[in-house]
């Protein structure tokens, strides 16, 4: 946001995930240019929401209350409320309803905006944002740069602004979604061989199904297994059962501990 404020204050800003599959390129840009089209009069963040095919526990979920502006087939709603990963319960009423969207983490907004945002909500980081765009061009920018976000709070900009903030709108997307930050989602995005599984690199197999396959420059061999996820890469081996592939994040400090 700085950097591009230093082109042009009035910018809109698109912001993606690199971890995204998207389907369907021409509706996703039509997307992005109307919501483009609907900043050019309000002064909203919006982000784009993806209607729920499954009750998916690893997801957050945006409630949609009223109609801002639109067409039939694109209209804009006003964000209600933000829920981080519900249970299976309340993932399966989510996916009965029809005012709840996934949380995609795909974000148009003017740049202005944001800042003005981030200023009004998380006034620590803006003033550590404006140490940086103090420095943004001069022989001192790598070691703000570097001092600054070493002192900043790790918190996702949808706890620190959009729940915080009363002008959010949602889009639902009309273009196919996925996230493939988890081992699991690559069921939901490669093919499968004739028992369920998807590997990636080099695998020989007997009598394995279900089974998740990664390896980067090794050869991986299965005999009487199932369901688990197997990642081979830069000198490391990783096996768990595929319902545990979502806790990953809980081995992070033994690996820590190993200087691994």
């Amino acid at each position: 946001a700085l950097h591009i404020a230093q082109r042009d204050h009035q910018a809109a800003m698109v912001v993606l995930a690199a971890d995204h599959n998207i389907a369907g390129k021409e509706a996703f840009g039509t997307t992005i240019t109307r919501c483009l089209s609907f900043l050019s009069s309000h002064d909203y963040i919006i982000t784009l929401g993806i209607k729920p095919t499954r009750p998916e526990t690893g997801y957050g979920y945006i409630e949609m209350g009223d109609v801002i502006a639109g067409e039939a087939d694109q209209l804009f709603y006003r964000a209600l409320r933000f829920t981080e990963k519900p249970d299976a319960l309340e993932a399966a009423r989510y996916l009965s309803a029809d005012n709840y969207c996934w949380n995609s983490g795909i974000f148009v907004w003017k740049n202005k905006t944001i800042q003005d945002s981030i200023a009004l909500y998380m006034p620590q980081l803006w003033d550590g944002l404006k140490r940086i765009k103090g420095a943004l061009g001069t022989s001192e920018e790598a070691t703000v740069l570097k001092r600054e976000f070493s002192r900043f709070e790790r918190i996702s900009i949808d706890y620190g602004v959009l729940e915080k903030s009363p002008a959010v709108a949602v889009v639902p997307a009309s273009f196919g979604w996925d996230d493939i930050g988890t081992w699991t989602a690559f069921e939901r995005v490669l093919s499968m061989d004739e028992s369920h599984n998807v590997s990636i690199g080099k695998h020989v197999g007997k009598d394995t199904s279900g089974c998740i396959i990664y390896s980067q420059n090794q050869l991986v061999a299965t005999l009487g297994v199932k369901d688990l996820v197997i990642v081979q890469a830069e000198g490391k081996l990783l096996v768990c059962h595929k319902e545990k592939a979502p806790f990953l994040k809980e081995i992070v400090p033994l690996l820590e501990e190993e200087g691994a």
